[in-house]
């Protein structure tokens, strides 16, 4: 069986079995690896139930040199000699190592990453919330690092990640994700801007570090972003996005201020904003500009109206995904620019809009050609046979809550 296999992945699974059902499938897999271990690179096992044994006999596999492991972790692990040290210390080949919600990662199973793996490029602790500054300072040691993921790790404070990141050159890192990170603070992120000039995505949703100050140092410094996701980030407002009526500027040089749009930004393809409610019609007038914008999410922008969202559809025509839900003022005139101006228009999220009327609904029949998927429950004025109406978009994948009127 599969005698060329490189990747096995087996995740989300096994959680629903009892224990000696469970045991039995582990046991397979385990064999399978020992049989193609001369060939196998990659190994996904996120999200699936598994204890620390399987770990344990995971790592005494011979003569595997893996290039990419994928692990999660709900159970308990002894605290001495854990499974995930045995396999960092055999594996040293491992160039992407995804440990997203490894529940029971400590300080010194990150250590043994950061003085085993020096081939290193990905680096996911996205949840592994036992983390400290002690464990990830030792990041310092990674130097081809590339992409690194340490949110919701929420013991993380500025001491650690200066000392893991922003202490020594890292040109070549492009993704960065610290969102839900409390300890981080708004100093930071002018270090980060100055390190990482050549990053490509960044995440800070839900992070108290985002404001109308450091929200300009991004616009500033790192121009060849292609993803900002700042979902959650409430203190952000129409100054911070547009550089207009900024309490301080970000740049001060003698007498001369100096101030950033987001529209800078040339290359930016997805924007997140969800939840960031102090954002209103003026940003999107005066600094959505943007011709290769693919994915925008204004989800609870509830400030944002007609005259944002016209603008927003003749200055972004490259858009594909446009999530406004919950934004309450959008209406039958919204939906009508986005449908005509839009022409890549393949998601659509229109939740929980109480303006929206039949007329949305003929807007969309009449305008999209290319749209896929459409989100449009919660909206009481919509017609009862709206979901027949749709149905006569030809790409349309209708799901039950496409053409479902919620009562």
């Amino acid at each position: 069986m599969g005698p060329n296999l490189a990747s096995l992945e087996i995740s989300k699974c096994l959680k629903q079995l009892d224990a000696p059902t469970r045991v039995k499938i582990l046991t397979t897999i385990l064999a399978i690896m020992e049989r193609r271990k001369k060939k196998l690179q990659s190994v996904d096992f996120s999200y699936t139930m598994y204890d620390d044994l399987f770990l344990k006999q995971f790592a005494e596999i011979e003569n595997m040199s893996l290039s990419q492991i994928s692990l999660s972790f709900f159970e308990r692990a002894p605290i001495k000699e854990p499974g995930i040290i045995d396999i960092l210390q055999c594996q040293n080949n491992i160039v992407h190592l995804d440990l997203s919600s490894f529940l029971n990662l400590t300080d010194f199973a990150l250590i043994e990453i950061s003085n085993s793996l020096h081939l290193l490029k990905t680096l996911k602790l996205n949840g592994c919330w036992l983390l400290t500054d002690f464990g990830v300072e030792s990041i310092y040691k990674l130097d081809r690092l590339r992409i690194l993921d340490l949110s919701d790790c929420d013991k993380i404070s500025d001491r650690g990640f200066i000392k893991a990141i922003v202490d020594r050159k890292r040109d070549g890192m492009s993704q960065l994700f610290l969102s839900m990170l409390p300890g981080l603070t708004d100093g930071v992120i002018l270090k980060i801007c100055l390190t990482l000039l050549n990053l490509t995505v960044i995440d800070f949703c839900g992070s108290d570090c985002m404001n109308d100050t450091s929200v300009q140092f991004l616009f500033c410094y790192l121009k060849c972003l292609r993803i900002l996701r700042l979902n959650g980030c409430v203190k952000i407002s129409d100054a911070g996005l547009t550089g207009e009526n900024l309490a301080v500027a970000a740049i001060e040089i003698w007498d001369v201020q100096t101030t950033f749009a987001i529209c800078e930004l040339r290359s930016l393809q997805e924007l997140q904003l969800s939840g960031c409610f102090k954002v209103t019609d003026l940003t999107l007038m005066n600094a959505f500009r943007f011709r290769e914008l693919r994915e925008i999410n204004l989800a609870h922008c509830v400030q944002i109206s007609e005259q944002g969202i016209v603008a927003m559809s003749l200055n972004c025509p490259a858009l594909e995904h446009v999530d406004l839900s919950d934004c309450f003022h959008v209406n039958d005139r919204c939906v009508e620019s986005l449908s005509k101006h839009l022409l890549r228009l393949r998601l659509l999220k229109l939740v929980r809009l109480p303006l929206l009327t039949g007329a949305s609904v003929d807007s969309l029949v009449n305008n999209c050609k290319v749209l896929r998927y459409l989100h449009i429950r919660g909206c009481h004025k919509l017609p009862k046979d709206s979901g027949d109406r749709l149905r006569k978009i030809p790409t349309l994948r209708l799901s039950d809550e496409t053409h479902q009127r919620a009562a």
